[in-house]
């Protein structure tokens, strides 16, 4: 299905597809890691956000064309560190937000 989506380029099906069988333990060990996730799902702005491995970090994919108004909701809960990245042809190319 994951790869289906990423062929397809449909950023709401890529969302629908993220998932850690760890986030529920972790989200356990550090209730901020779930408030912050809901509050990335509560902007709108993406169509997924899931937690990366173990907890180091949470990700989300962007609905298309809300990366303007995702760096203005984005501001008012500044948790860490923001990257903003797109895949291109060889690797990927990251910018601190």
């Amino acid at each position: 299905m994951l790869l289906d989506a990423l062929a397809e380029g449909d950023a709401a099906k890529v969302g629908r597809c993220l998932f850690n069988r760890l986030e529920q333990a972790a989200f356990g060990m550090a209730p901020s890691l779930a408030r912050v996730k809901a509050q990335l799902l509560g902007t709108g702005c993406f169509s997924g956000v899931a937690l990366s491995g173990s907890g180091s970090a949470l990700y989300g994919v962007l609905r298309p064309g809300s990366a303007a108004e995702t760096s203005e909701a984005l501001e008012a809960f500044r948790a860490g560190r923001l990257y903003r990245v797109r895949s291109v042809p060889h690797g990927v190319l990251a910018q601190l937000a």
